[in-house]
Formats: structure tokens, C-alpha cells, sequence
């Protein structure tokens, strides 16, 4: 299927790995875990989910719903494949502390 196609699936929800584009533009699964994507998959996702929401498949398709989550069948546009999808790891915590800062606060 060629990206752009519109195609109506039954996906429920425990198949594939839900991520969210961030406020700095980064695609990150639900526990945190960094995904690389391309900057057009990420405007895709961002343009086609008020959310910015998006789904990656079990075959490393990227999905996103484009219809408003009610009552019936779902509607999910494939937006590209994801080459790399890390395992996701939710025991292991990185704290980061900023040790300098620069700049007017």
C-alpha cells in the first residue's frame, strides 16, 4: 500500500506499540523510549492527529487513526515504516540533571 491510501483495519488496541510525537518533536512510546523517525513521518503524524498520536505494527508500519474514535470500524492511514524499533525497557530509569545552564532564566 503506498503511503497516502486510505484503508479500514481492525487493529485492537494490545497489537503493535503506541507513540506520541513530543513537545520537542521527538517520537516516544508511552513509557518514554525514543524512536527514531524520519522529520516527515513525525509531520505526518503530527498532521493527522490532533492527538499526535500513531501506532507502530508488529512489521514496523507506521499507523495513525484519522477518524474521530467513535462507534464502528476504525479508519488508519499508513504513513511509512519505522527501520528501528528499540525494545522497550520500562525497569531501567535514566535521571538526567542539567549540571550548567546558560542563557537568561
Amino acid at each position: 500500500m503506498s503511503p497516502g491510501l486510505h484503508r479500514r483495519v481492525r487493529t485492537p488496541a494490545r497489537h503493535g506499540r503506541e507513540v506520541r510525537v513530543d513537545q520537542d518533536g521527538n517520537l516516544r512510546t508511552e513509557d518514554g523510549t525514543l524512536i527514531p523517525a524520519s522529520r516527515d513521518l513525525v509531520d505526518a503524524i503530527i498532521q493527522h492527529s490532533p492527538y499526535r498520536r500513531a501506532r507502530i505494527t508488529p512489521a514496523c508500519h507506521l499507523i495513525v487513526r484519522t477518524d474521530s474514535g467513535g462507534v464502528g470500524e476504525a479508519n488508519w492511514r499508513f504513513l511509512g515504516l519505522i527501520d528501528d524499533v528499540p525494545e522497550s525497557n520500562t525497569t531501567t530509569v535514566i535521571h538526567l540533571r542539567v549540571m550548567t545552564t546558560s542563557g537568561r532564566r
